[in-house]
């Protein structure tokens, strides 16, 4: 048998999609994502052949924050266990070596224990865990109140909301970009205040929370979601009833991303958000 991992090319597409939009039941989102991929700077795709034949694929991000995100990791059913993901995150990793990134990251749903035993082999390790819940139309979310937004002025202030926030510890100093955990730092702070994507609240009692919240896509999908979320969690619940009530698209595809045991939990579940699922974040570091 002869093994092959390389960089993905144009005429690569349609072999591999013969048998990635079979996955979740027809429901990938890779077919709607891959010429993207392709054409991105700040990732590569990587192939792996089997005598000739391309049975996976996967794909490294290279972050702003100095970490690489590995991701879409897709293999033909009848060669998987055979280690060609292991394969190709290797040599995906070996390749942002080359731009100084070290330590790389990915996701994966709790229920996928496959993938997390995979990436164990690779030396990965657990790092967070996060709850995804899901705003129904039967939600009970609260009505009026106000919700600010931030301006750069506020800068300041809202990294030091974050940073002694539970959430900002227990999540590792992330937000969710769609289903890629970025650095919450200073320069993606300013970056979405710019574009109008954090919130805040307040009460007499000089109590405060903060969300960061704006569309999330993924391909062809796009959705509203809250990817970081701290504070008082009655002001909590003000800011997701205030934002959630008035989006668009409806509020069956908008999503609070929460670390695992974060007290807000209870808060969400109180104005009728379920949770939907779970995500599991490791980490590991090239040898």
């Amino acid at each position: 048998m002869t093994v092959i991992v390389r960089e993905a090319k144009p005429s690569d597409k349609k072999p591999l999609m013969d048998f990635v939009t079979k996955t979740w039941g027809g429901h990938d989102y890779i077919p709607s994502v891959w010429d993207e991929w392709l054409r991105d700077k700040d990732g590569k795709i990587f192939v792996v052949e089997v005598d000739g034949k391309q049975v996976g694929m996967n794909r490294v991000r290279l972050l702003r924050d100095g970490t690489g995100w590995l991701e879409g990791v897709r293999i033909h059913p009848a060669f998987r266990g055979k280690g060609l993901a292991s394969l190709l995150g290797k040599k995906s990793m070996k390749y942002a070596s080359r731009f100084g990134v070290s330590a790389f990251r990915l996701a994966s749903s709790s229920r996928n224990k496959a993938a997390h035993r995979q990436v164990a082999k690779m030396g990965f390790s657990e790092v967070a865990r996060f709850d995804v819940f899901r705003a129904r139309t039967k939600s009970r979310l609260l009505r009026g109140g106000h919700v600010d937004k931030l301006s750069p002025e506020d800068l300041g202030k809202a990294l030091r909301v974050i940073r002694d926030s539970e959430e900002y510890r227990a999540g590792m100093g992330v937000y969710w970009d769609a289903f890629v955990a970025r650095a919450l730092n200073r320069e993606s702070l300013s970056e979405l205040i710019a574009k109008g994507y954090v919130y805040s609240a307040r009460d007499e009692k000089g109590n405060y929370a903060l969300a960061v919240c704006g569309p999330a896509r993924e391909g062809e999908e796009v959705w509203l979601q809250m990817s970081f979320l701290c504070g008082e969690p009655a002001l909590c619940k003000k800011i997701v009833s205030r934002l959630f009530r008035g989006s668009r698209p409806k509020r069956d595809e908008n999503f609070v991303f929460l670390p695992k045991g974060s007290r807000l939990s209870k808060s969400l579940k109180v104005i009728g958000l379920k949770k939907y699922f779970q995500m599991v974040v490791f980490e590991g570091r090239l040898d």
